[in-house]
């Protein structure tokens, strides 16, 4: 336990040490990818900045919500197409009015009016879901791409199985590779 606190710990550093850049943390499933995730968003709040926590589909919001809340309460904000029209507005106006520290959705939450964000994380990287396939088109990696350029900030792929894409980039250096191969728990591999 101690080893693996102390591996977390490095890997947090790693990415705390570098400014505008991007990670890809390759974690086995279990592995701490969302300890590590809340840590770095602990401390790129304490910079007085903001977190966009994004997920490939809706119903993996629940979860998260439930842990980053836990920790940070009320300045987490939930969006995405499930809500009401209603709750959708509050959200978003939360958003803009800059009450919010932390906004998790799904890939249409990168559009939300953020400012001065710190640190924007894509869990689960390799999901097609984060492909918008009808008009308007785009992929979320690009647009969370542009937003780091602008905003000057990290930018953390987490997945067990990364896209090719990101996974050659992390092999050409254009973006770093950090590893979890061992789970947080004792549980073994499948």
């Amino acid at each position: 336990f101690l080893q693996l606190k102390l591996r977390l710990h490095n890997l947090i550093d790693k990415i705390l040490n570098k400014d505008n850049q991007a990670f890809l943390i390759h974690g086995v499933t279990s592995s701490g990818k969302t300890e590590i995730y809340m840590q770095i968003a602990k401390s790129i709040i304490d910079q007085n900045k903001k977190v966009l926590m994004l997920l490939p589909e809706i119903a993996l919001t629940p979860q998260m919500r439930k842990g980053f809340k836990a920790r940070f309460g009320n300045k987490v904000s939930v969006i995405h197409s499930g809500l009401t029209p209603k709750q959708r507005e509050i959200e978003w106006n939360r958003i803009y009015n800059q009450e919010v520290e932390i906004v998790i959705g799904p890939r249409s939450a990168i559009f939300t009016p953020l400012e001065n964000i710190g640190l924007i994380i894509l869990d689960e990287e390799h999901d097609n879901s984060y492909k918008q396939e009808n008009a308007p088109r785009y992929t979320t990696h690009s647009i969370a791409e542009y937003r780091r350029d602008y905003f000057q900030c990290r930018l953390i792929y987490g997945s067990a199985t990364p896209g090719l894409e990101i996974y050659y980039n992390a092999s050409q250096k254009k973006l770093t590779l950090l590893t979890l191969n061992k789970r947080a728990t004792k549980n073994k591999l499948p």
